[in-house]
């Protein structure tokens, strides 16, 4: 039987290789939970329940469980302090939450937890456009997922996933999601993807009115996109060449 685990810290890296000077390709936030498919002396090669994303994680920073939770929500405020005993945790937006109660507590994998501060908390489909605008200047990080850092599918996904929709994790796995639409036929929450010389996805942004689109690159920005790819205006040129968009909801 496989092991189950989850997240019982603010955030984890998820790494290429088991090594911490290894690439970070991922992040696993409070909440979220995993299958260990691999493992060596100090690190499990897991699979994320939420997107199936595959990567290396640290032994000491996660916790083994044999209770398998349903239908977690994910918490949309900046930061959230729980306390659990003598543990308190500040959660970012995007941790998973489960079975609330009416006295301000929580139980994630058996564990009660209470909530020391207000929270908005998604509960069906909200806006994307609105969640998007939430994340504007949070600075680039390879492999984030948070405010604090994060990359341009890293900020698709978890956008969406605030909003009650799964996306994959890298952009190259979002764009055989949903149906193709001509750029003419955009919407605001398509997504928009861009591609290298070679013709590789590298790059993926979220459609907003007119023309323009929202996306990590340095920052969270906006910018403006036709059909030659999108043009930043601060400096006059022309950063990603535009592959395709496709519709998602």
């Amino acid at each position: 039987m496989q092991k189950k685990g989850y997240v019982e810290l603010s955030l984890i890296p998820c790494r290429k290789e088991p090594a911490h000077r290894s690439e970070m390709v991922n992040q696993l936030l409070f909440g979220e939970s995993f299958t260990v498919l691999d493992e060596n002396e100090h690190w499990y090669y897991v699979c994320a329940d939420f997107d199936g994303y595959q990567s290396w994680v640290e032994k000491k920073q996660i916790v083994l469980t044999d209770i398998s939770e349903t239908n977690g929500i994910r918490q949309s405020t900046l930061l959230q302090t729980l306390t659990h005993q003598n543990t308190t945790i500040k959660t970012l937006r995007g941790s998973v939450l489960y079975n609330f109660s009416k006295s301000r507590t929580l139980s994630n994998f058996g564990k009660v937890w209470k909530i020391h501060e207000q929270t908005e908390y998604m509960a069906g489909e909200r806006n994307i456009i609105t969640t998007a605008l939430s994340y504007l200047n949070t600075p680039y990080l390879w492999g984030g997922k948070t405010p604090w850092g994060i990359d341009c599918s890293g900020f698709t996904q978890m956008v969406f996933a605030l909003n009650n929709y799964k996306l994959k994790r890298d952009a190259y796995q979002q764009a055989v999601q949903g149906r193709e639409v001509e750029l003419k036929d955009i919407l605001p929450c398509d997504l928009a993807f861009f591609k290298n010389e070679q013709g590789a996805i590298t790059h993926v942004g979220i459609i907003l009115h007119d023309n323009n689109i929202i996306h990590a690159s340095g920052k969270v920005r906006i910018d403006k996109i036709d059909e030659n790819g999108i043009f930043n205006v601060e400096i006059n040129a022309y950063t990603h060449q535009l592959a395709f968009i496709r519709r998602v909801i």
